[in-house]
C-alpha cells in the first residue's frame, strides 16, 4: 500500500510536469505514452524504490523533452520576486526591528550582539516559510508578515542550534556548516542566512542537485539565473564531482566563505548515492542542514550518522520544524588544530 501510494504520487507530479512543459499536443501524447509504458514496465514487480523510479522517469523526460532548462523560466521568476522582497522597506524594518531583544543593565554588549544574530537568523527561518512571497505577483502585507516571524519554530533543533552558534561567537571553533537546499524562492532566503551564518564565524558548503529536479536549484540555474549569479559572485562554485580530500581542504581554508558544490544526484537527498565530492564535505562538515522538505525520512530510519544533522521544513506560515539528530555517540572526531599540534610534536 505504501508503495503504491508512493509511485501514484510519482506519477502525478511527472503528468503534472509534462502538461505544464510541453505545449504541443503531439509531442506531448508522445512523451506520456513513453513514461507511461516505462512507469507500468518498473512498478510491475513492486519492490523499485520510490526515488529510483522517479528518477528513471525524469531522465526519460529530460532526454526526449530536449529543454535545456525545464521550469526554468518559472524557478527564475520565484528567485526575482524573493530577491525584490528582500530588498524592500518592509522586509528591512521586519529583520531590523528591535521587538524581542531581551536587554538590562547586566546584559553585555557580547551577548547583545549574540542576541541580533540569533533574533536574525529566527526571523529569516520564519520568513522563509512564507511562499506567497515567491509565488505570487504582489508580495505579502505588513501584517502578514508580521504575523510569521511572530510565528513558531517547533521541535528541539532550534534550541540546539542556537547554543551550538553561541558557541561559534564565543570562540571555541571555526566551524563548516554543509547546507543541503534549496528550491527556487527559497534558495534567495537560504542565501541571506548563510550570509548571517558566515558573518558568526561559520564557513559554509553549499549543496545543490546536479541536473534537472522540479524546483530544486541545480548547478544549470547557477550559471543561467542572474540573481544566483549576483548573490554567488564571491563564491566558490565547485564542479567536480571526485574532489581529492587535499583540494578540498585548501578550498576550505581558503578566503572564500562559501563553497558550492552537487550532490552528485538527480533525486530527493539520498546519502548512499551521492557524490564523492559531497562524501568528503559530509566528512569534513560539523554540522548538515538539511532545507528539503522531501527528504526527512532520511533522518528517521535506522540508521546513524557521524555528523549532527538538522532538517529544517516548513510547516506552514510563520511556523517552521527543526528536527535534530544527534551523531553516533561513538563517533570520534579529531580537530585539525590537535592533529597538526601532535604532528609537529612527533617531528621535533
Amino acid at each position: 500500500i505504501l508503495l503504491n501510494s508512493a509511485y501514484i504520487r510519482i506519477w502525478g507530479r511527472i503528468d503534472g510536469l509534462v502538461r505544464s512543459v510541453i505545449d504541443d499536443p503531439y509531442r506531448q501524447q508522445y512523451l506520456m505514452n513513453l513514461l507511461t509504458i516505462k512507469y507500468t514496465h518498473e512498478t510491475a514487480s513492486r519492490v523499485l524504490l520510490p526515488s529510483r523510479l522517479e528518477k528513471r522517469l525524469l531522465r526519460v523526460f529530460t532526454n526526449l523533452s530536449e529543454i535545456e532548462r525545464p521550469l526554468g523560466a518559472e524557478r527564475e521568476m520565484q528567485n526575482r520576486r524573493a530577491f525584490r522582497f528582500l530588498h524592500s522597506q518592509l522586509f528591512h524594518e521586519t529583520i531590523n526591528s528591535h521587538e524581542g531583544l531581551m536587554i538590562d543593565k547586566d546584559t553585555t554588549l557580547d551577548e547583545i550582539t549574540q542576541q541580533i544574530y540569533l533574533l536574525r537568523l529566527r526571523r529569516m527561518l520564519l520568513l522563509s516559510s512564507m511562499e506567497s512571497i515567491w509565488n505570487r505577483d504582489q508580495p505579502p502585507d505588513g501584517e502578514a508578515v508580521r504575523g510569521a516571524v511572530a510565528g513558531s519554530i517547533s521541535a528541539e533543533g532550534w534550541e540546539w542550534f542556537a547554543g551550538w552558534l553561541r558557541g561559534v561567537m564565543a570562540g571555541r571553533n571555526a566551524p563548516y556548516i554543509l547546507w543541503i537546499g534549496g528550491r527556487s524562492g527559497e534558495i534567495i532566503f537560504d542565501l541571506a542566512i548563510i550570509d548571517i551564518l558566515i558573518d558568526m564565524g561559520v564557513k559554509v558548503i553549499l549543496a545543490v542537485k546536479q541536473a534537472f529536479f522540479y524546483d530544486s536549484i541545480s548547478f544549470a540555474d547557477l550559471l543561467e539565473d542572474p540573481i544566483l549569479d549576483e548573490l554567488l559572485a564571491g563564491a566558490d562554485i565547485n564542479t567536480d564531482l571526485s574532489m581529492s580530500k587535499k583540494a578540498l581542504l585548501g578550498k576550505l581554508r581558503s578566503d572564500a566563505k562559501l563553497l558550492v558544490i552537487s550532490d552528485g544526484t538527480l533525486e530527493q537527498f539520498n546519502p548512499l548515492l551521492t557524490s564523492v565530492t559531497f562524501a568528503r564535505a559530509f566528512k569534513e562538515a560539523d554540522l548538515v542542514i538539511n532545507r528539503c522538505p522531501g527528504s526527512e525520512e532520511c533522518m528517521k530510519n535506522h540508521f546513524q550518522f557521524t555528523r549532527d544533522l538538522l532538517s529544517i521544513t516548513r510547516l506552514e506560515e510563520g511556523s517552521v520544524r527543526m528536527l535534530l539528530r544527534r551523531r553516533h555517540p561513538r563517533t570520534v572526531r579529531f580537530l585539525e588544530q590537535d592533529l597538526r599540534s601532535k604532528a609537529e610534536t612527533l617531528i621535533f
